[in-house]
């Protein structure tokens, strides 16, 4: 295997530009700038909260710049101990102060690539994959990234256990999330009766509330707290895929296009370019270790790339991968569907944005070969 400081420094900078404008919107709210440092605005409200010299001013800026220096452990505890502060004592215990550490700093590739003394070093790394959780959709994105990118480089082949265990791991971390049987990612999603209430008139509010007073048990909170599920044609038609092709899962989400809104289409994209990434580093594996992929990889892959990084007309290229894609697996989508899947190329690319990262800057990342 390559020296784990080559692979490290494989890795791609991205995670602190990511870690401290996630920081920033957190801390700012509506005055973040999305792309600018705000130093001096985020400085001032840090030492309200920890004190004056919390952080230096040249440390914040260099995260922002075009090659940022890979951050250093105590100035990035100094953001998690900051938002800790901010929030009030019932917050707090929901707080995991190494939120930032683990985002800008951490990753499961890098959990992976710590040193061991053991004889049978797979075996640690697979036990260090099974402990390990990612901390939000975010943390399990910038993970994705991080295999994308190291499955592309040279030294890809010297690596294939860390790759082979991490790509396992991420993708039934995923299904885990959103297979929908009983995925977990359901229950923190916005209820229809949520959604709906959020568009709700003030006095529309008041008339509900009273036509709901009258329920005993009383059932606003019930309403309001009951996790959404996508609804199909039927149960017989409810998908089932392995973590192994959980985009499959996740592409069959657009066929009930009322479920995909809000907090759900966000989360949802989010995760399906998560997907795309593993998918992408699988077959480049696969092409590694000669193991035949299946057929249908690359065309799914072909079509979410073009789809999520590859800013395009919504051209015929496009719409034939899409055909294929419908015919093959005979997914019941509908023109509202693809419409869902093309609004998932725009959502993606506005969530980057407000993290500072062109979504151009994610294919040239993963399929740069230095």
């Amino acid at each position: 295997m390559s020296s784990n400081s080559s692979l490290h420094k494989r890795l791609p900078l991205v995670r602190a530009r990511f870690g401290a404008s996630h920081f920033k919107s957190f801390l700012l709210g509506n005055d973040h700038v999305p792309g600018a440092h705000q130093a001096r605005q985020v400085l001032d409200l840090m030492e309200s909260f920890l004190g004056p010299e919390c952080l230096d001013a040249r440390t914040w800026r260099s995260w922002f710049s075009s090659k940022p220096p890979r951050p250093r452990t105590d100035a990035v505890e100094a953001l998690d101990r900051c938002v800790f502060a901010m929030k009030s004592a019932a917050q707090q215990g929901a707080w995991d102060l190494n939120f930032y550490k683990e985002m800008m700093t951490g990753g499961l590739v890098r959990k992976l690539l710590e040193p061991t003394k053991s004889q049978t070093p797979e075996s640690v790394m697979s036990l260090r994959a099974a402990a390990y959780s990612p901390l939000s959709h975010w943390h399990l994105h910038l993970d994705a990234l991080d295999v994308a990118t190291l499955a592309e480089g040279k030294e890809a082949r010297e690596c294939m256990a860390v790759l082979q265990i991490a790509l396992a791991h991420l993708a039934e971390v995923l299904h885990e999330q959103w297979n929908v049987t009983n995925g977990r990612v359901y229950t923190t999603l916005s209820s229809d009766f949520a959604l709906c209430w959020a568009e709700k008139s003030e006095q529309e509010k008041t008339e509900s509330r009273r036509a709901l007073s009258g329920f005993r048990p009383p059932v606003f909170d019930w309403f309001m707290n009951r996790p959404p599920r996508p609804m199909f044609d039927s149960d017989l038609h409810t998908p089932e895929f392995t973590s192994r092709h959980v985009h499959k899962t996740l592409l069959c989400l657009i066929e009930d296009v009322g479920f995909l809104r809000a907090d759900r289409l966000e989360a949802w994209t989010l995760a399906l370019a998560s997907s795309t990434l593993l998918l992408r580093a699988q077959i480049r594996v696969d092409q590694q270790t000669l193991v035949p992929s299946n057929p249908s990889d690359y065309l799914y892959v072909s079509l979410l790339e073009r789809v999520l990084f590859q800013i395009e007309d919504d051209d015929e290229e496009t719409l034939e991968l899409l055909e294929e894609v419908q015919r093959r697996q005979s997914y019941s989508w509908s023109p509202f569907s693809i419409e869902k899947l093309f609004e998932a190329r725009s959502v993606y690319e506005h969530q980057l944005l407000l993290h500072g990262i062109p979504v151009r800057s994610v294919e040239t990342i993963i399929s740069s070969r230095n």
